[in-house]
């Protein structure tokens, strides 16, 4: 299994780097996490097939995480592609994406819905198992995490949220947890207000679900303090990777 980094940052956009997207893939399946930036351009990047996708699986609505949606549904469109494709979500998040392809009038064009297949909790899709999990960010933004699993590896992602226990137990001894953080154990009142969480109590989360490894991702946009946040995270957990270190993770 391997994880492909399309951007890290967090709401604000920076010049390395678009919102938080990624790719899970196998040698054949090819799942997209949060739609931002240039999706189709993204995946063309790192050698993925758009037209091969094999689902989309949205965090939730907030707009860094769902805007690219439109965009990405129509090139797929305007390529013609005709392999059915998943699209993931909790119901609040599939409302917003079923409203943003109203609004862009992707919804009369047959071609395209008739592919397209609303899934809230998928047990499974190409050769990649997946649970789903319930993290709390707002009180007014169902937000979920996932799970992905094959017969070689687990890798878990957390996406905006305050740390919280009991932790989901399908995020046992995942190889790799991805978790946001955004900032400091110090400001850690401040972040959980803003529904984010910090880098010591991610490091101790992944910690203490025996996970091989941490990478951290959704950052704010000064380098001093991403710095300073992997300096945090790497004093509780050693095996924190960064984002800017490279963009393929192979688990």
């Amino acid at each position: 299994m391997q994880v492909v980094l399309l951007g890290y940052s967090g709401s604000v956009q920076t010049e390395a780097s678009s919102n938080t997207s990624f790719i899970v893939q196998t040698s054949t399946t090819s799942l997209l996490v949060d739609t931002s930036g240039s999706p189709v351009q993204a995946l063309l990047q790192q050698k993925v097939n758009p037209d091969l996708l094999d689902a989309i699986l949205l965090t939730h609505a907030h707009v860094d995480h769902i805007y690219s949606l439109p965009s990405l549904l129509h090139i797929l469109w305007m390529r013609k592609r005709t392999k059915p494709l998943e699209i993931v979500g909790s119901p609040a998040t599939l409302k917003v994406a079923k409203d943003l392809i109203r609004l862009f009038h992707l919804d009369t064009k047959e071609s395209l819905t008739s592919i397209i297949r609303w899934e809230e909790h998928p047990q499974r899709i190409g050769d990649i198992d997946i649970q789903t999990f319930e993290v709390f960010h707002r009180t007014t933004m169902p937000t979920q995490g996932y799970t992905f699993t094959n017969d070689k590896a687990k890798v878990s992602y957390f996406p905006d949220s305050v740390v919280q226990k009991p932790y989901p137990v399908c995020a046992m001894a995942s190889d790799l947890i991805i978790h946001e953080v955004g900032g400091l154990g110090k400001n850690r009142k401040t972040l959980h207000d803003a529904g984010h969480s910090a880098a010591d109590e991610v490091a101790q989360l992944a910690k203490d679900l025996g996970a091989n490894q941490l990478l951290l991702v959704h950052l704010p946009p000064d380098v001093q303090l991403i710095k300073e946040i992997e300096k945090e995270a790497k004093y509780y957990f050693p095996s924190t990777k960064m984002p800017q270190d490279s963009s393929c993770f192979d688990i």
